[in-house]
């Protein structure tokens, strides 16, 4: 995200290509042709029901929502019947629900499979569709227009270089059916859900010989998560200017790292709390001071443990929503939340009348040619040194 456009995301224009001008219509395959459990889809840990489809990027376009493309495991049930998983709030699962309120019988889909690595951060992202076409976004990001291909079944536009395509209908006039279970981004086993969307596939165009992803949910990365973070935080800053970051590391799920400079006593709690309401993912919201890089789990932890006194500086939240694939909750959505202040005590909020300063900040103003001194013999004697027995 570029700095001066107030959290919006950059776009700039897609191209439509011919059909014979792109590579995932090479070969394509119709009706009883289709046979899903025949590329090169795994089923990544035993534990899982089956073989999954989990790196597709799910397009949907609803007449109030407007278009989407999001990232959500779609389990192969047969070979032309494929689940499709978007938790509840997601883009897909509220063009489900709006279609399915107007009385329509099914949506259209299309999941564009090897998308270029651009797409597949934005459609593991969560974007204002309000705001911005997510292909303009991918074509900024970018810089320089991504080209796309009209789908065969239905009017999805979907990158034209990618490696296949499924398109098909997702029923919403007939039961859902079970899925899972599912090794899911918390590192644990998401339970096996008794009703679940599906599709049945109609179409499938792909590169002759296409290489297929599979991803290790819950082993790997789950989604990069600077999108995310950016978006909250420019949310943050329209009435929390004083914000400075925030950070919530994927491979801690449901902690949350947040650096503003204090003005006044209790404001660390007060804007925790507001943070707890907007990302739902942060379950542990840890409140720094501005000095503290919350992308450094050093520095982080040094000012828990230096900072913060836990009565008073600590605020329970006893119900609140939160992600429905923690796998400790038992009444889900909800969770309870807490808001953790390590930030420099203030005596109004019962710290001390003169806080200690950081040596490293002493040096630095009593000793500011200590560093460069370092830095000039570094290289001549940390070369010369042996370890013992070497």
């Amino acid at each position: 995200m570029r700095r001066g456009q107030g959290g919006a995301f950059p776009t700039a224009a897609f191209t439509e290509v011919a059909r014979d001008a792109a590579p995932c219509k090479q070969v394509v395959l119709n009706g009883d042709a289709i046979d899903l459990r025949q590329f090169a889809f795994i089923q990544s840990n035993p534990a899982d029901s089956t073989r999954y489809v989990n790196t597709g990027s799910v397009f949907t376009h609803d007449q109030e929502l407007g278009k989407n493309f999001g990232t959500y495991r779609c389990e192969i049930k047969g070979p032309r019947l494929l689940g499709v998983n978007p938790e509840e709030g997601q883009g897909a699962w509220q063009a489900f629900m709006k279609a399915r309120e107007r009385g329509e019988k099914s949506v259209k889909v299309s999941i564009a499979l090897g998308q270029d690595p651009v797409t597949w951060v934005v459609s593991s992202s969560k974007l204002n569709r309000a705001k911005a076409d997510e292909l303009e976004v991918v074509s900024a990001i970018r810089g320089k227009p991504l080209k796309v291909v009209r789908s065969e079944t239905n009017d999805h536009l979907v990158p034209a270089n990618s490696e296949m395509i499924i398109e098909g209908e997702v029923p919403l006039d007939q039961p859902m059916l079970p899925e899972g279970p599912f090794g899911e981004m918390y590192g644990y086993m998401g339970a096996k859900k008794s009703a679940n969307f599906w599709m049945n596939v109609t179409t499938v165009t792909h590169r002759r010989n296409p290489w297929i992803v599979n991803q290790f949910t819950g082993v790997t990365r789950g989604f990069p998560t600077a999108p995310l973070e950016q978006i909250a935080l420019a949310s943050l800053k329209r009435f929390m200017p004083n914000v400075k970051m925030l950070h919530t590391p994927v491979e801690a799920t449901g902690l949350c790292f947040v650096s503003f400079k204090k003005q006044k006593p209790g404001e660390a709690l007060e804007i925790g709390k507001r943070i707890a309401q907007i990302v739902g993912i942060a379950k542990i919201i840890v409140m720094v001071d501005d000095d503290v890089e919350v992308l450094d789990r050093t520095q982080v932890m040094h000012a828990l443990g230096a900072r913060w006194q836990p009565q008073p500086a600590t605020a329970i939240i006893p119900e609140m929503r939160g992600m429905a694939l923690d796998p400790s909750l038992t009444k889900r959505p909800m969770t309870s939340k807490i808001v953790i202040d390590a930030t420099r005590q203030l005596p109004d909020e019962g710290g001390p009348k003169n806080y200690q300063a950081l040596n490293r900040t002493e040096l630095e103003r009593l000793a500011p040619e200590a560093f460069e001194k370092v830095a000039a013999r570094w290289g001549k004697w940390v070369g010369k040194y042996r370890p013992p027995g070497v």
